[in-house]
């Protein structure tokens, strides 16, 4: 990848880079562990699938949610990957939303054949309206508007992941705005951080996969709780590297929290750990970078 944009890139150079693999060094362990987080959730979903317990479209609807948000965070970091943040944010964002579904669903059975049905589902099921219905937290919805300010809502504050300013050494008031199109900078540290948000998701996702028990014959608690611990490793692993990577940015201050932000969940994973009981929505959960 181009330490800085080719100013000569075109559409077409521009869409071949999306085709490459760039990821070298750190940022190849860091892709590695992030794809070692989403397996055992992926494998588990497939391997779910099969005869459905209770109402068939709530049984969908789940399948479907669980289905897209893994295609969803894949996609996100292969932009994340090649620079293209505020892309991958927008793709991280309907992650959190079909999680809320997922919980609701849970909550309320019938809700998943109002939602399968409905006519106006954007408005029945806005974010915010289902959120509070699941007892969805203030952090929760922080969260969710940090990732809409970053994202596809046009809001000033993503301009920081799409633009730079250029100042000049001799002469400091010698100040240029840089609009990048295409991929960001690689040597900005907002193209690590998107990692943080891309294995919250994860973990996020991976705590509702356990509602699949309710839907399918073919899921236990044990092969979620099996598969979920495999899951947070590989995401505290990831966490880890982003701190390194951020360190050799001289950008690693306020960052010791990703050396142990899973540790609580890996230990409440673990046998005889203090994990929350089935329709408790309220497990360790990692603080929000």
């Amino acid at each position: 990848m181009h330490e800085r944009p080719d100013p000569r890139l075109t559409p077409r150079k521009l869409l071949a880079d999306l085709d490459s693999f760039v990821a070298t060094g750190r940022r190849e362990e860091l892709l590695g562990a992030f794809a070692d987080a989403v397996e055992p959730l992926y494998s588990l979903v497939i391997e779910a699938g099969g005869p459905s317990r209770g109402e068939g479209e709530r049984a969908f609807a789940i399948f479907h949610l669980l289905a897209r948000s893994i295609t969803d965070m894949l996609a996100a970091v292969h932009l994340a990957t090649h620079a293209y943040l505020q892309q991958a944010y927008t793709l991280i964002r309907p992650v959190h939303e079909n999680c809320d579904l997922i919980e609701l669903f849970a909550q309320v059975p019938e809700e998943a054949a109002r939602w399968v049905n409905a006519e106006k589902p954007g408005i029945d099921y806005r974010p915010a309206v289902v959120r509070k219905r699941i007892g969805g937290s203030h952090e929760d919805a922080e969260m969710y508007g940090h990732l809409s300010e970053m994202e596809s809502h046009p809001r000033f504050v993503g301009s920081r992941i799409s633009s730079v300013f250029r100042v000049g050494i001799d002469d400091p008031t010698d100040r240029r705005a840089v609009l990048s199109v295409g991929s960001f900078f690689e040597w900005h540290p907002a193209s690590v951080l998107v990692y943080t948000f891309a294995f919250e998701a994860v973990i996020r996702l991976g705590f509702k996969v356990r509602h699949l028990e309710e839907v399918t014959e073919r899921m236990s608690r044990e092969r979620w709780v099996s598969a979920f611990l495999a899951c947070v490793h590989a995401a505290s692993r990831g966490c880890k590297l982003i701190r390194l990577e951020l360190l050799d940015m001289k950008a690693g201050e306020g960052t010791e929290f990703l050396d142990r932000v899973y540790d609580d969940l890996i230990v409440a994973l673990q046998p005889g750990g203090n994990l929350a009981a089935p329709g408790d929505d309220s497990p360790s959960q990692p603080t929000s970078p």
